[in-house]
């Protein structure tokens, strides 16, 4: 029979018969690697190495005929366990380290999941699972029999026991260190302080910095990290109510940029809707400029004389003494005597059962206000006929009116001159007042506004453009005044700003003056609205700390130091605040490191642009990977202190 076993062979029968006794032979001694290996090899089966290496050759010794199973697998087994102990006697600490060493892997695949709860909940439960474990590595490397097994698990028991109840602290504390060590370096690459870091990333995180309403938000070149959300700008708002530096700080920054974005929406204005006073209709209307400058043309159309021996002028009278109502000429003679203009004697006496007489022929100042009168009558009508249209009688009123005009103007083309230029006056104007009112209101759909719009003049069209520039202006004027007014006021006149730049408004405003235009308009609304937001968070912060840092600066001249709390009769405090002042403490340093914190978080908060996204970028992917590492870390030391506990037990004390 030929007896194998590693690092030793033999067929002498009496040094088998000897093994199978369990003496042991003179045989050379392992070697350094070889011991390494054995040791590395128990340690990663966790005790039952040798068991399975006699196991092995004892299945290799059967099946070539070299004897009974259990006798190959008692020698071999004698030699494995002769070689660890003659191994963990000449070199104690490196059989120990290659155990442990080996026992690694095994307690990375098998460690099984740390436990969660309070901390006392999870030193009780790792030291049942170390004793467990002890028990369990200590019995397997025990020789003998059941008795002997026991009593070899008694140490590694203990020592699993004790060094199990440690591991959640283990497990803490590497993973509370491998998160301090990735939050200072990702920190540093961000160009901020841990505590700034943190509070700002938990901020994007809540508000979603990296989706993409936040990326909207971040689109503009001059956009600020702190308009991602409602957190982040929140944490604006906490930084300049609770430190004087921060707050000096985000307030310049806001004011610059709502100073930028005033110059930026301005310049937008200029380019798309034109500069004030600069359409091609200003010598209709000029811009602010309340004189009329058509009153010398109707001054020369007045003066003019209607030949009454034409045929044209005698049409005109029949239709005044045979179809105009008395209400018109009732209309016009109020509509002169209103503006001043009226006749010495008017042509037509009303008899008060409302018999018209005429007593002279009309002259072309009573002929134009006679048709003003006519369509004043008729716009009575408007909206009372079917489907709020106009009435049979308006209409015919209507057309009366256009019919006089029409005559009169070939009679008289000086008043054709100036009537032509009053209609384009009264375009112009009605033009810029759809522009300033009626084009931002809801009610004025797309699908009306187009056929309105294609009716229109060139020049019209840019008096419209006019109208939304001084709308724009009005209302930017409306947010800067809100400053100082009550928080309601500010959010209301911020929400009619940021109205305008609707897809709504936009899509009406594009039918004006085109696409790109008109969205360029409303990016740079939107822009501003975002700026104005900002500044209406950080003046209300401001004064709430203006207010608290004069209470606290009245109060420390009283409270605060160990001369006011011994000269108070507080010995307790007084012992208090030297502790404090000796370990840098005080409510000064709390304030200084509050100041500093505060200051880096709004530094971060007030990037801009490009550097804004890329910071956000940053702080969530380190987040993202900080909070579920740092949670594996711990999970793993702990799972693999309870394991190794066992193991550095169990190498403590020679196989028996």
């Amino acid at each position: 029979m030929l007896f194998i076993s590693p690092g030793y062979t033999t067929s002498d029968p009496d040094a088998i018969k000897n093994m199978m006794a369990g003496d042991r032979p003179q045989r050379p001694k392992i070697s350094g690697p070889m011991g390494d290996l054995k040791s590395a090899y128990h340690g990663f089966t966790f005790g039952k190495g040798d068991e399975a290496v006699a196991a092995i050759g004892a299945t290799v010794d059967s099946v070539t005929g070299e004897g009974d199973w259990q006798d190959q697998y008692d020698a071999h087994l004698a030699r494995e366990r002769a070689d660890l102990d003659q191994y963990r006697e000449e070199r104690p600490i490196r059989s120990a380290v290659a155990e442990i060493a080996g026992s690694i892997p095994t307690a990375l695949v098998a460690g099984g999941p740390a436990t969660r709860g309070p901390m006392l909940v999870r030193m009780a439960r790792g030291a049942g699972t170390g004793t467990a474990l002890g028990v369990d590595y200590g019995f397997s490397s025990g020789e003998g029999g059941f008795g002997e097994r026991v009593q070899n698990a008694a140490v590694p028991a203990a020592v699993g026991g004790v060094l199990g109840a440690g591991a959640p602290v283990v497990g803490q504390a590497v993973g509370a260190a491998r998160n301090r060590y990735l939050l200072n370096k990702a920190a540093e690459r961000a160009q901020s302080t841990p505590a700034a870091y943190t509070q700002v990333a938990r901020a994007l995180d809540a508000d979603d910095a990296l989706g993409p309403a936040a990326s909207r938000r971040l689109a503009d070149p001059d956009s600020m990290l702190a308009d991602v959300g409602p957190a982040a700008s929140g944490l604006v708002d906490l930084a300049v109510q609770t430190s004087g530096p921060a707050g000096g700080t985000a307030r310049r920054a806001v004011e610059a940029r709502v100073s930028r974005a005033g110059g930026r929406i301005t310049q937008a204005m200029d380019d798309t809707l034109g500069r004030p006073g600069e359409s091609s209709s200003r010598a209709l209307v000029p811009y602010g400029d309340r004189t009329n400058p058509l009153t010398s043309l109707y001054n020369r159309a007045y003066a003019q004389p209607i030949d009454y021996t034409t045929d044209g002028a005698r049409s005109i009278m029949d239709m005044v003494e045979n179809r105009v109502p008395a209400s018109a000429i009732k209309a016009a003679k109020d509509l002169m005597r209103t503006e001043g203009n009226m006749s010495k004697q008017m042509f037509a006496e009303i008899a008060d059962d409302g018999t018209v007489t005429i007593t002279r022929l009309p002259d072309v100042r009573e002929l134009d206000y006679l048709t003003r009168g006519l369509q004043q009558v008729a716009k009575e009508a408007d909206g009372k006929g079917a489907m709020g249209g106009t009435t049979p009688v308006g209409r015919a009123y209507g057309n009366l009116a256009t019919e006089i005009r029409d005559t009169l103007k070939e009679l008289v083309p000086e008043w054709g001159q100036a009537v032509g230029e009053a209609r384009k006056l009264i375009g112009a104007k009605k033009a810029r007042d759809l522009g300033r009112n009626d084009l931002f209101k809801p009610n004025m759909y797309r699908e009306d506004l187009a056929p309105m719009l294609a009716r229109m003049s060139p020049e019209e069209k840019a008096k419209v453009a006019e109208g939304v520039r001084m709308r724009i202006d009005e209302t930017l004027a409306n947010v800067k005044r809100t400053a100082a007014d009550s928080d309601v006021q500010r959010k209301e006149a911020i929400k009619a700003l940021k109205d305008m730049s609707s897809r709504a408004t936009e899509d009406k405003l594009a039918m004006v003056v085109g696409r790109d235009k008109a969205a360029r308009m409303a990016r740079e609304i939107d822009g501003a609205a975002q700026a104005f937001e900002l500044e209406s968070r950080v003046a209300t912060g401001s004064q709430t700390f203006t207010r608290k840092e004069g209470k606290a600066a009245l109060d420390s001249l009283t409270n605060d130091g160990v001369v006011n709390a011994f000269r108070s009769g507080q010995p307790v405090n007084t012992g208090q605040r030297l502790v404090q002042a000796l370990l840098g403490r005080t409510q000064a340093d709390k304030q200084r490191i509050n100041d500093e914190t505060m200051s880096a978080v709004v530094a971060a908060l007030m990037r801009r642009g490009p550097q804004a996204r890329l910071t956000a970028q940053q702080m969530l992917d380190m987040t993202q990977r900080v909070d579920p590492g740092t949670q594996r870390a711990s999970m793993l030391a702990e799972a693999l202190t309870r394991r190794l506990a066992a193991t550095a037990g169990s190498t403590t004390q020679p196989l028996r």
